[in-house]
């Protein structure tokens, strides 16, 4: 059982598929975004728009968007959904 339980998180890790922290990876954003995702007036980011969808927030931080970067490469598919998570969830 060990050695399966092992084996298993070798092949995620291996796949690509690790399970991210969303308010880890929030710590990337929070510089133009802020701490609570309310945006930084000085060099016109707007707040987060919640009010998105997942597919939607998920696109803007993997093409970018305006002065945004892509986040493609940078972050993984699984980081990208779970900041989503934990921005749609008031950065809780």
């Amino acid at each position: 059982m060990e050695k399966a339980i092992v084996l298993a998180g070798a092949v995620l890790l291996w796949s690509g598929m690790v399970w991210a922290d969303g308010a880890a990876v929030y710590q990337k954003c929070k510089g133009c975004h802020g701490a609570e995702g309310k945006g930084n007036a000085a060099i016109k980011v707007p707040a987060y728009d919640t009010s998105k969808s997942d597919a939607d927030m998920i696109k803007v931080i993997h093409e970018g968007k305006g002065k945004m970067p892509s986040y493609h490469g940078k972050l993984t598919d699984p980081e990208i959904a779970d900041v989503v998570k934990y921005i749609k969830g008031g950065l809780k």
